[in-house]
């Protein structure tokens, strides 16, 4: 439960077993849960209902301020300097994760993870992404360099033959919000070809891009 504004959220996520991995490693531990909420928006003494797919996802690495209370230098810190992620609901039983990874300005991985109730997620490696435009207004950001972020993003997801499987384009039409890492958050609107069928609708959006800044 929490307030968003004038907004009281009270939402209720139930996990599944169905278990996506980011990252797999001695060093780094990074997993999805596909994740079912349901619960309540109230605003001004008016509630509607909601449910749906949602993720939760976790993380673990060793940190080295276990053993120094000072910063970093930029030198020995993670390069991520580019990422792009959007949790999106294809239907009532299918979500798909799309992503996209940048290390010293250089792409790292882009790829797209597909995932139902009835198994773990599979990873799609045939992706291509595309930033088709820009917002014309840089965000700003409290280290005080402002952050170009997009208006429109494209994946394009093939099968295993090489023909397009996905086809999707999200339109980032609400105000952007600092808070993951140095980067932002927002919800957007998006369209596709899933399997020859076009869909729509509303979904989560994360954004990263301190390439400037090197």
């Amino acid at each position: 439960m929490g307030r968003l504004g004038t907004v009281d959220v009270a939402l209720t996520p139930t996990d599944t077993d169905t278990v996506s991995w980011f990252f797999r490693s001695p060093l780094y531990k990074h997993f999805g849960l596909l994740t079912e909420y349901e619960g309540t928006f109230t605003h001004q003494g008016r509630s509607v209902t909601a449910d749906g797919l949602c993720s939760f996802e976790y993380g673990a690495i060793p940190s080295p301020y276990l053993m120094r209370s000072t910063p970093l230098p930029p030198a020995a810190k993670a390069p991520l300097d580019h990422f792009v992620y959007q949790i999106v609901d294809l239907d009532a039983d299918t979500q798909i994760l799309l992503s996209r990874y940048a290390i010293g300005d250089r792409p790292f991985m882009t790829t797209a993870i597909l995932r139902t109730h009835s198994g773990d997620g599979t990873r799609c490696r045939d992706v291509d992404f595309e930033m088709v435009e820009l917002r014309d207004q840089s965000e700003p950001t409290p280290y005080g360099i402002p952050m170009q972020v997009p208006r429109r993003t494209r994946f394009l997801v093939k099968d295993t033959r090489g023909r397009p499987w996905l086809d999707f384009e999200g339109i980032m039409d609400t105000p952007f919000t600092y808070g993951l890492s140095t980067g932002f958050v927002t919800g957007f609107a998006w369209s596709a070809i899933w399997r020859g069928e076009e869909i729509s609708g509303r979904r989560y959006f994360e954004y990263l891009d301190r390439r400037s800044t090197r």
